[in-house]
Parts: structure tokens; sequence; C-alpha cells
């Protein structure tokens, strides 16, 4: 199964800037695993206690890592699937 993610994701990586995501999301369990931001409930009830969080806990050289190890996990995904992609075509003609 693949899930899409928004490109709000990849561009946070790119541009080493923490994300905010719902609680609940597949993108918020990722932020939340990866520690790359932070979530929050729908109504924003405890925004400022994970910003907050997130601030207090913030490394920089951490985050950036994060960030570079996630981009190219992401881009060699994208390349197999786009050899997949090309052999299966390939195969066919």
């Amino acid at each position: 199964t693949t899930t899409a993610l928004p490109n709000k994701f990849y561009d946070s990586l790119a541009y080493r800037i923490p994300i905010v995501a719902s609680k609940g999301t597949y993108l918020g369990e990722i932020i939340e695993k990866e520690k790359i931001g932070f979530t929050v409930n729908s109504d924003l009830s405890d925004f400022e206690e994970n910003i907050n969080s997130f601030i207090n806990d913030y490394n920089d050289s951490l985050f950036n890592k994060k960030c570079e190890m996630l981009l190219k996990q992401y881009i060699n995904e994208e390349q197999t699937m786009n050899d997949c992609f090309i052999q299966s075509i390939s195969e066919n003609i």
C-alpha cells in the first residue's frame, strides 16, 4: 500500500523548515516519529503547548540530519518506482 504525502512535507525537508500537521494523520505520524515538526489537535487546543515543547527540544544539527536522511530515502524510493515503471513498459513493448 502506498500513501501520498503532501508537497509541503517534501518542501519542509528540502528547505529545512519544521512542519506542523494534524494529529491522527499519516503525515502527523511521520512527523511525530521522525521529530521533524509537531502535531496538533484539529481544534488547535494544544498548539501553544506543542510548539513550546518542539522549540525547547529543538536540536538544529539533528533536525538537519533527519531532513537529509528522509529526503534521500524518498528520492531513492521515487527512483526505484521510476525504474520499475520503465522496466515494465520496456517489457511490454
